[in-house]
């Protein structure tokens, strides 16, 4: 059982042990989320949210580096959902306090047989009423641009070092792209559930195309009939990641004062408007 009510007290960080998340990790991110859900907070600031995702970056890139080559199930398997807790300790007494939960989710949305996959990562920061998720691309020179490892000073023991050419860094960030889906925190779609669709048949050689699908959080029957998805389209070039088309309604939209099911027309991010959101 979740406790919601804590008295004041000194907290003491104890997320549980699991996967590829280093102890700092699990220990920062406890922190954060504690910060939220202890307080009873709907929201995560702005500055809670990008400390987690620098502190994502610090294990993903690192895990991704760690290996010449990964599988997606494979990093997948070393970045599944782990819950995180704190011990509270208070007037001589001891209290186990469960959080969320944090997660990455690997897409190779180059079909698995490239040299250097891109991956595109969901990181998830759930905390059950409240979520702050987002995804990061992920990308390395590609073989043919490999320049030969450069030799560094010796180390300590008299090995000469070398530093790889061909690693892994962050390429994009979501939270990064300004887009007509940000007008307001209340709708921002960096506190919905995200999931990430490969589109290979879309994409070419030098341009791949993905999209991803954006929920929002809902706990009653009736109030997930009336949830609806927004979907918005990508195009990765270069390291450059662009929204080609916003669905803002997915599930289903209105026409003429009418429910429709399926999902309305898409839009053209440059040509939306703030003046023209608040009309629809």
């Amino acid at each position: 059982m979740k406790h919601k009510i804590i008295a004041a007290a000194f907290l003491f960080m104890s997320p549980l042990s699991a996967h590829a998340f280093t102890e700092a990790f699990k220990t920062d991110m406890a922190n954060i989320q504690s910060e939220v859900m202890l307080k009873a907070s709907k929201t995560v600031s702005k500055a809670d949210m990008e400390k987690a995702w620098h502190r994502f970056d610090d294990e993903i890139i690192p895990l991704l580096n760690s290996k010449e080559k990964w599988s997606e199930s494979e990093l997948n398997d070393e970045t599944k959902k782990i819950p995180l807790a704190i011990t509270l300790r208070g007037n001589g007494e001891m209290e186990d306090i469960e959080l969320g939960s944090v997660e990455v989710k690997f897409y190779d949305i180059e079909k698995g047989d490239a040299a250097n996959p891109i991956w595109v990562a969901a990181l998830i920061n759930d905390m059950e009423t409240v979520v702050a998720n987002t995804f990061h691309v992920y990308t390395r020179p590609s073989v043919e641009k490999k320049k030969k490892p450069r030799k560094l000073k010796k180390d300590q023991q008299g090995i000469e070092e070398t530093e790889s050419a061909a690693r892994y860094e962050l390429a994009a960030a979501f939270e990064d792209v300004t887009g007509p889906w940000q007008f307001s925190e209340a709708d921002s779609l960096i506190g919905m559930n995200i999931q990430i669709q490969k589109l290979w048949e879309r994409s070419k050689p030098g341009a791949l195309q993905f999209a991803t699908y954006h929920s929002p959080i809902v706990w009653k029957k009736k109030d997930l009939e009336e949830a609806n998805r927004q979907q918005i389209l990508w195009k990765l070039s270069d390291k450059k990641l662009q929204p080609l088309l916003w669905f803002p309604e997915v599930d289903w939209h209105m026409v003429e004062g009418r429910r429709v099911e399926g999902r309305a027309e898409g839009i053209l991010p440059e040509q939306e408007s703030e003046k023209n959101r608040k009309k629809r």
